[in-house]
């Protein structure tokens, strides 16, 4: 039984095939930005680094532990 969304991804984009690359990577970059996501899937958003271990004066902020929890958040939403 076919369905209306037979060869479509649950956001309406076409599914992947050799012909069409191009239109599918497009619509998913629209799709990563809508989200506020592409930045990091195109590596210009990276995750904060975590204070070196067994370094005192590196201590673990709220603010840094925040920032990368917010940065997972997005990560996963990616995915």
């Amino acid at each position: 039984m076919a369905t209306d969304n037979q060869g479509k991804s649950r956001y309406g984009i076409d599914k992947v095939t050799d012909d069409n690359y191009y239109s599918w990577a497009w619509n998913c970059k629209l799709l990563l930005k809508e989200y506020k996501v592409w930045n990091v899937v195109n590596g210009t958003e990276t995750r904060p680094a975590s204070p070196s271990t067994g370094t005192s004066k590196e201590k673990e902020t709220e603010e840094s532990a925040k920032l990368r929890e917010e940065w997972d958040e997005k990560d996963d939403l990616a995915l």
